[in-house]
Parts: structure tokens; sequence; C-alpha cells
């Protein structure tokens, strides 16, 4: 799979969220269908 990604065969895709106060949002929203893909919470 490594090399299909390298090769540009496999996308990946990622939400991020920034903030901790915004973690609960997230994971909700993760729950619900939100996001495509992975979701991020971005924490300074």
């Amino acid at each position: 799979m490594a090399q299909w990604l390298r090769e540009g065969k496999l996308k990946h895709r990622e939400e991020v969220v920034e903030g901790f106060q915004n973690t609960v949002k997230a994971f909700i929203g993760m729950l619900q269908g939100d996001n495509t893909g992975k979701m991020l919470v971005k924490v300074a």
C-alpha cells in the first residue's frame, strides 16, 4: 500500500479542528459522520 500511496493511487483525507475547547464538538461531529477521513484536534 505504501507504493500505491507514493504513486498517488491512494489518497488520505483528514479534518483538523483547532483548539482543545472544540474537542467535544469534533467528537460529536465524528460520530454523526461530519468528517471525511481522519478527525484530528490540534492543540497548541
